[in-house]
């Protein structure tokens, strides 16, 4: 399910990107010959007036086909793509970025309207409401990861034979586990309305200088703000996304170049 909705995303963005080409080169006249959903074969298709709209077998992503994208094609033709100004010819390129800025904007700022997991230190617009102790992400191959805890679980419940703690915050938690880490753990813990346990033991290796069972825990809880702190907020997170973004892409050349 992961993977579907993984590609599903995937296709929303490129689709967006490439409507972002399209609306910019349709707003300076630029002539588009094609707009596709998907890649060929085709399976529908419809002219509406000199754009081409197809839906094509290969359901991974779309594409647009600009006419002047090939230099050698429609020269002198004012409706060409490569006779525009470079500054238009920049506006086209650059607007499959915009549109996929502007989607995120809008995806996360309707998210917080309806009300998004947030982490219970924020500190922007809004009150983090209904904050529990949530497992953010597992260490590989270790403990709990064996024992089938998941990222999402929430911790109603740890104890050992000697000690107990419920409705414990994230640091609370982490504390009980570092001071009884010789001991064996069983964890209680609420997985989308269902119950279950989990029995589990802190090992060498999975952090330094201690036994750890390699859950990363966060006080989390539910933000939902009204329409115009929404945007405000999704402006915020879809700035620093962005910038996160660009900083792992350019770490990632910089490690190939």
């Amino acid at each position: 399910m992961a993977i579907f909705y993984f590609i599903l995303i995937l296709v929303v963005l490129i689709l967006v990107h490439e409507f972002g080409h399209f609306s910019i080169a349709k707003l300076f006249k630029i002539r588009v010959d094609e707009f596709g959903i998907g890649f060929p074969p085709r399976l529908l298709k419809i002219q509406i007036g000199e754009t081409l709209y197809s839906l094509n077998l290969l359901f991974f992503g779309g594409f647009v086909r600009i006419f002047g994208e090939n230099n050698e094609e429609g020269k002198g033709d004012p409706r060409s793509y490569a006779s525009k100004p470079k500054t238009v010819q920049a506006a086209v390129l650059l607007a499959g970025i915009a549109f996929n800025i502007l989607f995120a904007w809008l995806a996360v700022s309707a998210g917080y309207m309806k009300g998004l997991p947030t982490s219970g230190e924020h500190e922007s617009f809004g009150e983090v409401k209904n904050i529990e102790t949530t497992v953010v992400s597992i260490v590989p191959g270790s403990p709990a990861q064996k024992a089938g805890i998941e990222s999402g679980d929430v911790i109603s419940t740890i104890e050992t034979g000697t000690a107990k703690l419920t409705d414990a915050s994230a640091e609370e938690v982490r504390t009980f586990i570092a001071d009884h880490q010789d001991e064996s753990f069983v964890l209680s813990i609420d997985r989308e309305g269902e119950a279950k346990n989990f029995v589990l033991r802190a090992e060498e290796g999975v952090i330094e200088d201690r036994k750890a069972v390699g859950v990363q825990l966060g006080d989390v809880g539910i933000l939902q703000l009204p329409p115009h702190l929404a945007l405000l907020e999704g402006a915020r997170l879809t700035y620093d996304l962005t910038i996160a973004t660009a900083e792992g892409l350019g770490a990632f050349f910089a490690q190939i170049a």
